[in-house]
């Protein structure tokens, strides 16, 4: 039997297993909020207290990726699981705590807009992190992150003595023209990043057809280098490719746990006021 069809059948039963836990912890939520509103009691401290636990454990799992000695029953992915099912069962909380509508007070708008930031980033980063490597494996070698300006430095290098040494011998500058117009910039670092996770090739189809001109214009001996400027031209749209999505991968954390860190510290405040002034006793 072929893995492929075991590991849909697992990621399945996976999915339908974290719908179950997240629409049970949903209707229970809601369960406990309407009962405290027919008993004219504190809905609100409920879900409060409900959104601090579950930020707490959200903010926790940033700390256990750095533990690695924990046993299985801690496993980074079982904490990846909970943290998913939680984040998302937070939102229902959230909308059961404030409403649909936007709150009123400074404070409580910064909280609604930290809280919006860290939902989207994190649906963002779980979108991201589950749809790149697959577009990754699709296009070009893998390589490390680290490594792709150094490949890409070795690439310059390489093209620079190649047309080095044709303008040296031959008599027509149509490749060293080539290479000062469209190659110099295009080899120089890591370009067309947003396009590519737009995936937009036009800057690829761009080069090779001016490639393809090249080609028509060049001397017989002269034929074989532009074959292989096209695939450096090509490996090169690679690694960039590559780079653009493992850049987004590295860096949507840069925003993701700031401000789930920020988050915390201003929804302590928010506690504390609202025991302080909000007449909760």
């Amino acid at each position: 039997m072929s893995t492929k069809p075991r590991e849909l059948g697992s990621f399945v039963r996976s999915v339908r297993f974290s719908v179950a836990i997240f629409t049970l912890l949903g209707l229970v939520t809601w369960a406990i909020h309407v009962a405290h509103e027919i008993a004219l009691s504190h809905p609100a401290l409920i879900s409060g207290w409900a959104l601090v636990g579950a930020m707490i454990f959200l903010t926790l799992y940033n700390l256990r990726k750095k533990l690695d000695f924990l046993p299985a029953f801690f496993a980074s992915r079982h904490w990846l699981w909970g943290h998913l099912v939680i984040g998302y069962w937070s939102v229902w909380a959230f909308v059961l705590h404030v409403g649909v509508r936007l709150p009123d007070g400074i404070l409580e708008t910064v909280l609604w807009l930290q809280f919006v930031g860290v939902v989207a980033s994190g649906v963002f980063g779980h979108y991201v992190s589950r749809r790149f490597p697959a577009l990754m494996a699709d296009r070009g070698q893998e390589a490390l992150y680290e490594r792709i300006p150094v490949l890409i430095r070795a690439q310059r290098e390489h093209v620079a003595e190649v047309v080095l040494r044709v303008a040296r011998e031959g008599e027509s500058t149509a490749i060293p023209d080539f290479y000062t117009e469209h190659l110099l910039d295009f080899l120089s670092g890591t370009r067309n990043g947003l396009a590519h996770l737009l995936s937009s090739h036009r800057h690829r189809e761009k080069l090779l057809r001016a490639l393809d001109a090249l080609e028509q214009i060049s001397q017989r001996e002269e034929v074989e280098v532009v074959h292989e400027l096209r695939e450096i031209v090509s490996g090169k749209d690679d690694l960039d490719y590559q780079y653009a999505h493992m850049s987004v991968l590295k860096y949507w954390l840069f925003f993701h746990v700031p401000l789930a860190y920020s988050l915390l510290v201003v929804s302590a405040l928010h506690v504390v006021l609202a025991y302080a002034f909000g007449g909760i006793s």
